[in-house]
């Protein structure tokens, strides 16, 4: 099982197993290249130039096999890290709608002209930061080593 360490913001790596290290190491490259792409990809295209859709959609695959490896992880902790893991996804969730709703109502409204997208991706990253130190400072306590 694995231990939570510095206070929710990292794992102690000689807790987890062959298996669990395989699939943290790949989930993390593949997330990590699926937002490569989506930097890549995303900001620079030009609206009057349209892209073929696998090039938008190029940053698809890499990021759900992340997901999908991350969550097999998940599945096999026990229930504390679990619980831990869940409050950082809320958090995160409700940070992205508290920052994505207003600015596309804003946005609809004319009143604003931004990618909140992007705003969105950011409080979604801030607000799982938070929410799994909430839970690993609630239920594990501050723990450094």
């Amino acid at each position: 099982m694995a231990e939570i360490s510095y206070g929710g913001l990292w794992l102690r790596w000689s807790s987890l197993t062959p298996v669990d290290k395989r699939d943290f190491v790949l989930s993390m490259v593949l997330a990590s290249l699926s937002g490569m792409l989506v930097g890549l990809h995303g900001p620079g295209l030009s609206p009057s130039e349209p892209a073929p859709i696998w090039f938008a959609l190029s940053p698809l695959p890499p990021g759900l096999l992340s997901a999908w490896l991350y969550y097999r992880l998940v599945r096999r902790q026990d229930e504390l890290f679990r619980t831990v893991n869940r409050m950082g996804l809320w958090g995160g969730l409700l940070a992205m709608l508290a920052v994505i709703l207003p600015a596309g109502l804003l946005e609809r409204a004319g009143a604003m002209e931004a990618p909140f997208a992007w705003w969105g991706i950011l409080a979604f990253v801030v607000g799982a930061l938070v929410g799994t130190c909430f839970g690993a400072w609630k239920y594990v306590g501050w723990k450094t080593d």
